[in-house]
């Protein structure tokens, strides 16, 4: 992977990179957001070809929708792990409980069934 020296937005979420806010685990879903994003698309959701550029990208908000040929729920999900406030960005146990990982959860063998019982819904807002 071509990587090494580029710009990366995902080791430093948007609060953590500009507002000097200490790294918590809304940083993590921020970070899974630019993983599951670029397992979608094969690129990062934030590219630019200097530090400037991406801070206003990311300050923006701005990215390329994933295509409509993933699942609405993926993609709320996405959009959910990339939202720039993380006080609006979910918390690892809403996503576990979201509709997207509810619906495949009874499936996989040692899922907490409590998660399964307690499930909330993600909270579809965005920036």
């Amino acid at each position: 992977r071509a990587l090494r020296g580029a710009l990366n937005p995902c080791d430093r979420p948007t609060g953590v990179l500009f507002q000097d806010k200490p790294y918590d685990a809304r940083s993590d879903v921020w970070a899974l957001g630019c993983i599951l994003y670029e397992m979608c698309t094969l690129k990062h959701p934030f590219n630019a070809n200097n530090q400037g550029a991406l801070i206003l990208k990311i300050v923006r908000g701005s990215f390329a929708p994933v295509s409509s040929s993933y699942s609405r729920a993926l993609r709320s999900v996405l959009d959910c792990c990339l939202t720039r406030d993380a006080r609006r960005r979910p918390d690892t146990a809403l996503l576990l409980s979201s509709p997207a990982m509810l619906g495949h959860a009874e499936s996989l063998e040692g899922y907490p069934k409590d998660m399964l019982a307690a499930a909330v819904p993600v909270v579809t807002a965005r920036k």
